[in-house]
């Protein structure tokens, strides 16, 4: 379980890691930036695969590849796609810096 979950409570006073709602606001928009590729995708009629998963690593190569009809539905996938991996490493850098936060924190050690 990532430390950017952990609620702790001591008594009246509750201590919550600072990363933590910087972390959902990105997942919430690489969520967007997902749920609007798929939305292109279904305008464009096509269904994606269910192997691989659409957002491994094989199925974002296989959008990537994908053909479509019109010249600014190929540079919306484009830039979507760029948006998600850009999100995606900003998600890997929080819960890394979270981790790091957590590793340090004496009352994340006792749940542990």
């Amino acid at each position: 379980m990532p430390a950017s979950v952990f609620s702790i409570g001591f008594g009246p006073r509750l201590c919550r890691f600072r990363g933590a709602p910087t972390e959902y606001r990105v997942i919430a928009k690489r969520t967007r930036a997902k749920d609007s590729l798929r939305t292109l995708l279904r305008c464009a009629g096509v269904v994606p695969p269910r192997q691989p998963a659409l957002w491994s690593k094989k199925g974002l190569e296989w959008v990537r590849r994908l053909e479509l009809p019109t010249a600014s539905q190929r540079l919306r996938r484009d830039l979507l796609l760029e948006e998600i991996a850009a999100l995606t490493n900003q998600v890997r850098r929080i819960e890394h810096e979270l981790n790091l936060q957590a590793g340090r924190s004496p009352a994340v050690a006792r749940l542990r």
